[in-house]
């Protein structure tokens, strides 16, 4: 793309996004860091359970909105005299919360749940990006991925490699990529954009706001799902940002042990429609370059053609979540309906209860 004439970022954390850049890692000598890494050094008196899943919190029988602790679902109890913090993720969350008795009255009644505190939006108003990925057949002196899905010798060797000094290709492999944020013209000229609030539109223009996103040299699932069989490929991630879509996470039982729906609606809005359009036709006007069709011996995944029609098809028989969910348990005012958490994450209308995670973020970041 950089050939394409498209602006490099040299600084992607800068407060500025647009351009293409080398994708940052949250890496040291070769090992990811996460979360976990916040353990070491942890306090005498933390306590983790592992193969531990929550079932529900439990609430004072005294005063039927003040939480005390949680219920596993082998029907351990555990209590607390401070408070109880839900920290399970924008699905989980939420979930925990309805199989407690706080949610939307009529979904917990339609489960015979006791409803300990109708609270409608808990579940609403998710937010998530979602993704496709395209892919083509290249000449093989542009990459050795390949070669190495194909050797068992290679990738015993790099995990020797790593083992030893935390190098080699364990360490670059599907790491190494260059990731762009882009704006486009076309999606402001066009008429899902005109539609669109004024305040979201006066956002969306704003000069570091991408609207879209490429992940470029990313992994190609064709070489994990027959690495012997492994070809010279390269696979571009199209990722659609600011789509206006809204869905929502539902029970389907009132077993804790069920899992929750999920409908992220990424269809659902004309302006989310749009970004997939454009967001792809931008690709394909590149990868139809010569910079690119020089290395290219063929299309091994895209859509049939760049109508809206076939774009579309392409993205709803593709799709992913990006596992950027939001929302489900909105942080705001009391005066919003929409509310479900205050600004000291405590869930409305009870006490010692709160919620620490991305559930509360009322919009999604990029």
């Amino acid at each position: 793309m950089s050939a394409s004439g498209y602006q490099k970022n040299l600084d992607l954390n800068s407060g500025n996004p647009l351009g293409l850049s080398a994708t940052p890692a949250t890496a040291h000598k070769g090992t990811r860091v996460t979360a976990a890494d916040l353990l070491h050094d942890a306090p005498d008196n933390l306590e983790i359970l592992t193969n531990t899943q929550v079932a529900r919190v439990i609430f004072s029988p005294d005063e039927p909105l003040k939480a005390i602790g949680i219920e596993t679902i082998d029907g351990d109890k555990i209590l607390t005299t401070h408070d109880v913090i839900l920290s399970a993720g924008s699905l989980d969350t939420a979930k925990l919360l309805m199989l407690s008795g706080i949610g939307d009255a009529t979904q917990l009644n339609q489960f015979n749940i006791p409803v300990r505190l109708d609270l409608p939006y808990v579940g609403k108003g998710l937010k998530d990006h979602n993704h496709i990925t395209a892919t083509w057949k290249r000449a093989p002196h542009t990459t050795d991925r390949h070669t190495y899905y194909q050797n068992p010798d290679l990738q015993a060797a790099a995990r020797k490699q790593w083992t030893i000094d935390q190098t080699g290709p364990l360490s670059e492999i599907a790491c190494m990529c260059t990731v762009g944020f882009f704006k486009s013209d076309a999606v402001y000229q066009s008429e899902e954009f005109r539609a669109l609030p004024e305040d979201r539109r006066r956002h969306l223009l704003m000069p570091t706001v991408p609207i879209y996103e490429f992940y470029l040299n990313g992994p190609s699932e064709d070489h994990f799902i027959s690495p012997a069989t492994a070809e010279p490929l390269t696979t571009i991630f199209i990722f659609v940002l600011n789509s206006e879509n809204s869905g929502e996470v539902t029970l389907q039982s009132a077993d804790p042990t069920v899992p929750a729906l999920f409908d992220p609606k990424f269809f659902s809005h004309p302006f989310g429609r749009r970004l997939a359009i454009e967001a792809t036709r931008h690709v394909f006007r590149v990868v139809e370059g010569d910079a690119f069709q020089k290395d290219t011996t063929g299309v091994l995944h895209a859509p049939k053609s760049m109508s809206e029609e076939d774009i579309l098809d392409y993205w709803k028989e593709t799709t992913s979540s990006t596992w950027h969910m939001t929302g489900t348990v909105k942080m705001g005012k009391k005066t919003e309906k929409e509310a479900c958490v205050d600004t000291d994450f405590r869930v409305m209308g009870t006490k010692g209860l709160r919620v620490a995670d991305m559930s509360v973020v009322p919009i999604l970041p990029k």
